[in-house]
């Protein structure tokens, strides 16, 4: 179930959207995922600080601030459709994924 806070927010965006698909997804889940993306960074001879991550699915917001806390600084998570600009993306990770409701 959606809290107000994100019901609203997804009235705020850049873009038309389903209510239903924003769902801030936990700073415990990308905790998890942490020593997988180390793994890569580390493959590509990087470090948390300059992995390229891609977000898509924008949701609140809160996906910079929750990866930042973990050490990964490069994190590309706009309000913007994504569909419509994720060709001209530059990352080496597209994490989650984008909104899925709808005719896409």
């Amino acid at each position: 179930k959606r809290s107000e806070e994100e019901r609203d927010q997804a009235e705020r965006l850049a873009f038309e959207a389903d209510p239903d698909d924003h769902a801030e997804t936990p700073r415990a889940a990308y905790a998890d995922i942490a020593p997988a993306l180390d793994w890569l960074a580390k493959r590509l001879g990087k470090s948390r600080a300059t992995l390229a991550i891609y977000d898509p699915y924008y949701c609140a917001g809160g996906v910079k601030a929750r990866l930042g806390d973990l050490g990964f600084a490069s994190v590309s998570n706009e309000n913007v459709d994504c569909y419509s600009t994720w060709r001209d993306a530059s990352f080496d990770v597209l994490l989650t994924n984008p909104p899925y409701s709808g005719d896409h």
